[in-house]
């Protein structure tokens, strides 16, 4: 009997020794067990940030591998120190977005994890590679790094915020840049200064200009535009310069121009204009000085330009201005240079002026004015400045 207890008790023994075996290697199994996972599982890569850094969660060894990009469009790279992985990529210059999965794994462990990657469309990067085509920008002499995957910042006449939208464009005519302005360029939304100067650029500007709500400062000058001013550069609330002069603009000058709330300077001289008028009071703005000397104007000076209490300087020489000079000339006291010399002006030179007491350079001759007595205008402390000569009072003007 003795016999039998210590056998049973020996088979228990065992029994214990193999279930405790058995726990043991089910610890282990577990202990082996390794993590192995991205922070987030989708990234998105805009101009403005090209490097990203991605944090990964591994207790063991991984390695990893790029899905997604092609042997000819190498557009995406990493490095990894440790267990941060650093991923950089190159501009988009292409109208596609673009994706890509980078895929840590273990094999032994058969786990992974997969972080998509996803590249939108630039669209101002595309409108500037866009306009550079249009205007032939290979044969430009200047042309430096456009159209590269460099920083658009560092693409030649171009400025960027954050590397990422187009705040101006100003290409000079050494850059021997010829064509007409594509209408492409309105989709750089965020543009304050847009600057030709010197250029062969032609043709009209586009009819969707205004556009370019934020715009600043536009300056188209010493080209070769033609054709009117886009009514839609009324929506560029934003304008204080405009020079669109020597170049061959026509019809008339508009009267939005006037109704802008923060435009400081308007030249539009040396083109072709044939009227000025002002229909509707200006608004109480920032406006100082207008150049709309050398034109073909035939019309009258519109009396609402004297009720721009702040404009300071005029030029409106050279022209074909009939009429008479209005009567309230005398309510824009802040007048310093006012040149109507070669038009055909008639009339006597209003009692108002005597109120001009800021107008030191007035300018009106070879006009129709009757000038036999000016008298009335000596107690101006400027009346000796003023030239009103060689007036041709013999000659019927051709009005």
């Amino acid at each position: 009997m003795l016999h039998i207890i210590k056998y049973i008790l020996h088979l228990i023994i065992v029994i214990l020794l193999i279930v405790g075996c058995n726990t043991n290697k089910n610890d282990d199994e577990i202990n082996t067990f390794e993590i192995l996972t991205f922070d987030k599982h989708e990234l998105t890569i805009n101009p403005s940030s090209p490097y990203q850094t991605m944090f990964i969660n591994a207790t063991g060894k991984f390695k990893i591998k790029v899905e997604g990009v092609k042997d000819n469009d190498r557009w995406l790279y990493y490095t990894l120190s440790e267990n941060e992985l650093t991923i950089n990529a190159l501009s988009n210059n292409d109208e596609v977005v673009k994706s890509a999965l980078i895929i840590i794994y273990n094999e032994e462990n058969a786990i992974s994890d997969t972080l998509k990657i996803t590249q939108p469309i630039y669209e101002e990067r595309i409108a500037l590679i866009k306009f550079y085509k249009a205007l032939n920008g290979d044969e430009w002499t200047k042309n430096e790094n456009w159209c590269s995957d460099k920083p658009i910042s560092e693409w030649y006449g171009i400025r960027a915020i954050n590397d990422a939208f187009v705040s101006s464009i100003w290409l000079p005519g050494d850059a021997y840049i010829e064509g007409e302005l594509p209408s492409c360029i309105t989709s750089l939304k965020n543009l304050r200064e847009l600057c030709f100067e010197g250029t062969r650029m032609s043709g009209k500007l586009p009819s969707n200009i205004g556009d370019l709500t934020k715009l600043q400062h536009i300056a188209i000058k010493n080209c070769n535009f033609s054709g009117t001013i886009p009514e839609s550069l009324k929506s560029c609330k934003e304008l204080k310069i405009v020079d669109l002069s020597h170049n061959n603009f026509s019809g008339a000058i508009p009267e939005f121009f006037f109704q802008l709330p923060k435009l400081h300077s308007i030249e539009l001289n040396h083109n072709k204009f044939e009227s000025f008028s002002m229909n509707s009071n200006p608004i109480e703005g920032d406006l100082v000085y207008m150049s709309i000397d050398n034109n073909e104007i035939s019309s009258s000076i519109p009396e609402n330009i004297f009720k721009i209490k702040t404009m300071q300087f005029i030029y409106a020489n050279d022209n074909k201005i009939s009429g008479t000079i209005p009567e309230n000339i005398g309510d824009s006291r802040n007048l310093m240079i006012l040149r109507l010399e070669n038009n055909s002006i008639t009339g006597k030179l209003p009692e108002s002026m005597v109120n001009l007491q800021l107008l030191n350079d007035f300018r009106i001759t070879n006009n129709y004015i009757d000038v036999n007595n000016t008298d009335y205008l000596k107690s101006n402390s400027n009346y000796s400045n003023w030239r009103f000569e060689n007036q041709n009072n013999n000659i019927k003007p051709n009005n």
